[in-house]
């Protein structure tokens, strides 16, 4: 256990509670919603993401929508890739999510992805997405493969090329066991993530450094 995160507050919601929250954040309501919250900066890969969308069947990507929130010099050059790619209809930059809104904008979502490129540490968002009921897919880099894979390794890409990342969109897609793998993603959040748990995990550190003094 590293860092905690507010599972009080990072909660899943029912399905019609769901459907509020797309209807709120203009998302659509029938597709699969993949979220990611990155700054827009190069290590986090987020050109990756957007370039694995066009090696994405047309039949698997007319199913899905991806959103992604953040904020950084980077973001005229990905409009325009996505312009240039044609990818409107199928992913939106949504700028700077309001701290306020962020647990309510992960739960209207069903997945989220992190296709960072290079030095990724512990990542907060994977908690708090997880914390929420959202399965995080992630390429093999820094902790993610330790954070994400701990839940299902199959939900790490194979690597961090857009081609990996298409490829571990499509099979996510076309599994049948979303909803399950849901609630053990939030499962494994509570225990391993909670401020209540990590409280106690540090706790007993400090206990055992001081029974050694």
């Amino acid at each position: 256990l590293t860092l905690g995160t507010d599972t009080d507050k990072f909660i899943p919601v029912s399905f019609i509670e769901k459907k509020k929250l797309r209807k709120k954040f203009n998302l659509p309501l029938e597709k699969i919603v993949f979220f990611t919250l990155r700054n827009l900066e190069p290590r986090m890969g987020i050109e990756n993401l957007i370039k694995s969308l066009k090696l994405i069947k047309k039949e698997t990507l007319d199913k899905c929508f991806f959103v992604i929130g953040g904020i950084g010099y980077l973001e005229e050059e990905l409009r325009k890739l996505i312009l240039n790619l044609k990818l409107s209809s199928s992913c939106r930059l949504n700028g700077l999510i309001d701290e306020k809104d962020l647990p309510y904008f992960y739960a209207a979502c069903d997945a989220f992805i992190l296709p960072t490129a290079y030095l990724e540490g512990f990542g907060l968002v994977s908690a708090e997405a997880m914390s929420c009921g959202l399965p995080v897919l992630a390429t093999p880099v820094g902790a993610n493969e330790s954070v994400v894979g701990a839940v299902d390794k199959s939900l790490v890409f194979r690597g961090k090329a857009p081609v990996d990342i298409a490829d571990g969109i499509e099979k996510f897609v076309s599994r049948n066991d979303i909803i399950s793998l849901s609630a053990r993603v939030r499962e494994y959040a509570v225990k391993n993530y909670s401020f209540k748990n990590y409280v106690f995990y540090m706790e007993n550190i400090i206990h055992e450094v001081s029974d050694m003094r």
